[in-house]
């Protein structure tokens, strides 16, 4: 890609930049693709990654940011050469969100869950026995305010602090500079603190939002891929956000039932990302494609994801003001693809000694994925 900010939007960015050397060098452009040249599914997936970069280019050179946003986009955490992605360790004594979802579903093996199924079939996708499965999910118990609370503190207390040290105390105080007559941001804090080298102090009443509740997903060994090639802009999730993928089982040594990611927005250097259960993959899932390939391997993958964007860079619905990070054309589909605080998204905020206190509380909804029926709630 092209080292200019993403802030400037008076032209496209180049994200195919690395890939045309590709295919003018007189290598198959699309080598990476998961499927050998004649078999069926090839020109679909190749069909549905154009279609996926078509609608990246289009995102990023017609949407006009806030304020907020372009400074971001302008800034040293967010240039689109950068690798945004990093590995979190967590200790699972002290997060013990495998026991706790294993005791959610009433299934202590995933790995082997398939074998226990009527019939495997590994043509089919088996979605009648992935929602028997999830169930448990969307349905209110103890047993799931267990899990919750296990995954939310894993949020609070891992991942948010590594986020928000990733992303700098110069982009935390470029963010209240551009917010400071927003209610984004706490803007009642000096410029002093503000701009204190310390991380601790230069994130205290910095909010971030994350998703009230994971996304579970089951791969099952399969023929064919389970997730297409996409990137989550294209569901209305801005550039700011940053995913979070965790596995629940171990993975199979040649990534075939991973999660497939490119390591920069049109790259196309795809690798499945390679990490232990006790361990989170942070990666730009807005801009990045990413997908799954067939499961050939003899065990189904289970694994949690979520979303993590900055308040400030994140602008939830109101009378006046829709999500900042939507294009247009998105704006007026309705609410399928906003995600609205007290509802897809909770809230946490960096008190003075840098712990990140709950102040907004999501609920479980249709937009956390399969197999959630209820509709979303909140602001």
């Amino acid at each position: 890609p092209e080292s200019r900010s993403r802030g400037a939007m008076d032209a496209p960015p180049l994200w195919n930049g690395a890939c045309e050397d590709a295919s003018t060098s007189g290598r198959d452009r699309y080598a990476w693709v998961p499927y050998p040249v004649g078999h069926r599914k090839r020109d679909g997936f190749i069909a549905n990654y154009e279609t996926t970069v078509a609608e990246r280019d289009t995102f990023y050179s017609r949407t006009t940011w806030t304020p907020a946003v372009a400074k971001a986009l302008a800034s040293e955490a967010f240039r689109p050469d950068r690798d945004r992605g990093m590995t979190l360790r967590y200790d699972q004594s002290e997060y013990p969100l495998l026991d706790a979802f294993c005791d959610l579903v009433g299934e202590r093996h995933l790995s082997t869950v398939h074998e226990r199924w009527s019939s495997h079939d590994r043509s089919k996708s088996h979605l009648e026995e992935k929602r028997a499965l999830l169930a448990p999910l969307a349905v209110p118990s103890e047993k799931r305010d267990a899990f919750e609370d296990v995954y939310d503190r894993l949020v609070r207390e891992v991942v948010l602090p590594a986020i928000a040290k990733r992303q700098g105390s110069q982009f935390a105080r470029s963010v209240r500079r551009a917010c400071r007559t927003t209610n984004d941001v706490d803007a009642s804090r000096p410029d002093a603190a503000a701009d204190a080298t310390d991380d601790v102090a230069a994130h205290s009443g910095v909010r971030y939002l994350y998703a009230a509740f994971p996304c579970a997903r089951v791969q099952q060994p399969s023929s064919l891929h389970t997730i297409r090639c996409h990137v989550d802009s294209m569901y209305g999730h801005g550039p700011c956000s940053v995913n979070c993928w965790l596995p629940l089982t171990k993975l199979d040594a040649r990534g075939t039932n991973s999660l497939h990611v490119e390591s920069a927005p049109g790259k196309e250097d795809f690798q499945p990302i390679r990490v232990d259960v006790g361990e989170i993959r942070v990666f730009d899932g807005s801009a990045c494609a990413h997908y799954t390939v067939a499961n050939a391997c003899d065990e189904t993958r289970v694994s949690l994801d979520f979303r993590v964007v900055s308040e400030a860079l994140f602008v939830y619905d109101d009378a006046e003001r829709t999500t900042a990070s939507l294009k247009e054309k998105n704006v007026k589909v309705g609410n399928k693809t906003r995600y609205r605080l007290g509802g897809y998204f909770s809230a946490a905020q960096a008190d003075a000694f840098g712990a990140f206190r709950r102040v907004a509380r999501g609920a479980p909804c249709v937009k956390h994925g399969f197999p959630h029926s209820d509709e979303e709630k909140g602001a």
